[in-house]
């Protein structure tokens, strides 16, 4: 017969978790669309850890959380929408100067496809 752990030596503090944790992994198991880790939230959040340094330069220190606001917003915006963040910013930027204030509203990345058609038809 196969000795019993004991409550508190390592194999025991293993069965006593999994145990503990049995109702949320027969739920997990329920759900299938459910993912078994946080990677994909994990990568996600990546490019805002590993550029935490450089938003150090972007300005007035009040300002500054506004601007990386902002700027990821934009970025994770394009992404959304099937865009590439650099193309994006890069014909984002060239515009800006010849864009009246009231138009800027309309060039967010929801309709950047569209803007961008409607140019190419215009100059090309």
């Amino acid at each position: 017969m196969a000795p019993i752990p004991t409550p508190g030596s390592k194999l025991g503090k293993a069965v006593t978790y999994a145990l503990n944790q049995w109702e949320s992994m027969e739920r997990y198991l329920e759900a299938g669309e459910a993912e078994i880790d946080n990677n994909s939230t994990e990568r996600d959040i990546k490019s805002v850890v590993i550029g935490r340094k450089n938003y150090l330069f972007l300005g007035r220190a009040k300002a500054d959380g506004q601007r990386v606001e902002a700027f990821y917003t934009l970025i994770e915006s394009a992404k959304r929408f099937g865009l590439e963040p650099f193309h994006y910013l890069q014909k984002i930027i060239e515009r800006i100067p010849s864009t009246p204030s009231d138009q800027l509203a309309g060039l967010p990345p929801s309709n950047f496809k569209t803007l961008q058609s409607t140019t190419e038809n215009v100059t090309g």
